[in-house]
């Protein structure tokens, strides 16, 4: 297991009726460079609430 930490946490949302995977409201570019770094846990920071993140 490889946590990469690049500064700033991934901003999620729960999904909608608690089912699902979480969705990224921002942070695509770092989620996609942890995935190829091999990362296998970043950090993120969930928006309860949040249609989209400003």
């Amino acid at each position: 297991m490889r946590l990469c930490a690049a500064g700033t946490s991934l901003a999620v949302r729960p999904p909608p009726r608690s089912q699902g995977v979480f969705e990224l409201l921002a942070g695509h570019r770092r989620y996609v460079a942890a995935r190829q770094a091999g990362c296998d846990r970043v950090p993120v920071t969930v928006r309860y609430g949040a249609d989209t993140f400003h």
